[in-house]
């Protein structure tokens, strides 16, 4: 199962991909706000990481933990 990153995943458009894409993917949501990524990832089923995408130190940080990306939604 190819793993999907999106960034900007806890609502709108980023929600939507990643609501279309969680029953075939292993999708990982990412955003700066931890509230509405756990109530989106539990929506979804899928993993969330609160990530500020602006910062490079999280991104870093985060990429190292989730490992391998097979594709990346950069939706923030």
């Amino acid at each position: 199962m190819k793993t999907v990153v999106i960034t900007g995943g806890s609502e709108g458009l980023g929600k939507a991909i990643a609501m279309r894409l969680a029953s075939s993917h292993n999708v990982i949501i990412l955003a700066r706000n931890e509230e509405k990524l756990r109530s989106a990832a539990a929506e979804i089923g899928c993993a969330y990481k609160v990530c500020d995408v602006s910062d490079y130190k999280q991104v870093e940080a985060v990429m190292s933990e989730i490992g391998t990306v097979d594709c990346l939604v950069n939706n923030a």
